[in-house]
């Protein structure tokens, strides 16, 4: 099913475009569009052909939204890029087919026809018709937040993590609050509550770590080749800026298991296989460490109270001998639990 926009959506952008320029809806030939830069990142094969589907049998319910300049009979695409592909489509399949009447009945769209809107008010209609998509994924969403915070807080994309982190922490007190971040915060909250199911808060505390992901895998989500969630998995496949023999390693291996997912791999079995690579065999740590590590873990007050009181006394002694020698190591000889006591009692 091929999903547009909600009535919601299309009432948000048009309070956003409303009032900044002359519009009217019209129908206008599809040779006549000129398209520019879209902020979109990638348009599926299936989503497409779904699309073109659609408007055969039922023609574009949504209008697309172009931009015209008085002195200019060019229009300019400013959001739509979808329906005027699909609408294209089927002119060349109608033309090709020989078919004229259907061929001339899909060279025109409907459009909503501005006149002089500036690059900012165009790019931030496209960012927020983007963002009202039913069908985002985490991933895109956030993407798509940050570039929208951008543009209405005049910083670059790849500032809006960083910006966000230090305003969450001055809005619960964790740092000093700055003047200019207030203006900030009424901007943020504004966009979370137009374009968002989450609040700001739960963004910066739950999607943050999307943005640090690797370029390659990225790449292969942005491309539909991984999911947000296998995406995530994947991650712990960590770079080590520090050595590039472990970074192209972790990146060969990152390339092999998105393979196995594409070939129908679970993320439970990525999962799996990520932790055999990345946790340390036992091997390759010292036999006293293995023991250490151990008894602490099991160390705790429930377990030691509920040993005999023997057994009890007899730990108390083993644990003051390890004290003292790990005193010895540091230079600093421990005081031993009967003295610590007596300097307690006085």
């Amino acid at each position: 099913m091929v999903q547009e926009s909600s009535q919601e959506a299309k009432d948000v952008v048009g309070g956003l475009l409303g009032g900044v320029s002359k519009r009217e809806l019209k129908q206008i030939p599809l040779s006549a569009i000129r398209k520019g830069e879209q902020v979109r990142r990638e348009f599926p094969e299936d989503a497409h052909l779904a699309l073109v589907e659609n408007i055969r049998l039922h023609g574009v319910i949504e209008p697309i939204i172009v931009n015209t300049s008085r002195d200019n009979d060019k229009h300019f695409l400013v959001a739509g890029e979808r329906r005027l592909l699909a609408t294209e489509a089927l002119q060349a399949e109608y033309e090709a087919a020989g078919d004229k009447g259907l061929a001339e009945k899909f060279s025109w769209i409907p459009a909503i026809v501005y006149e002089d809107l500036t690059p900012e008010q165009i790019h931030e209609m496209q960012l927020s018709e983007n963002l009202l998509r039913e069908d985002l994924t985490a991933l895109e969403e956030a993407f798509a937040l940050a570039d929208l915070l951008a543009v209405r807080l005049g910083v670059e994309s790849d500032e809006v993590p960083s910006l966000l982190t230090r305003v969450e922490k001055e809005a619960r007190g964790a740092a000093r609050k700055q003047a200019t971040h207030e203006e900030q915060l009424q901007v943020i909250e504004e966009t979370f509550a137009s374009y968002s199911s989450i609040t700001w808060r739960t963004f910066t505390k739950e999607r943050l770590h999307l943005f640090r992901l690797p370029d390659d895998i990225l790449a292969a989500v942005w491309a539909k080749r991984l999911t947000s969630a296998q995406a995530e998995v994947l991650a712990r496949l960590k770079d080590d800026p520090k050595s590039p023999e472990t970074t192209k390693k972790m990146r060969e291996m990152r390339k092999n298991l998105i393979e196995e997912l594409e070939r129908g791999m679970s993320v439970e079995d990525l999962a799996r296989a990520i932790r055999s690579v990345t946790k340390k065999p036992d091997s390759a740590q010292a036999p006293e460490v293995r023991v250490a590590l151990k008894v602490r873990k099991s160390l705790t007050p429930k377990r030691l109270l509920a040993l005999p009181s023997e057994s009890r006394t007899r730990v108390q002694e083993l644990l003051e001998e390890v004290g003292r020698l790990l005193g010895d190591a540091d230079g600093k000889p421990e005081k031993s639990a009967a003295a610590e006591a007596e300097v307690a009692g006085a």
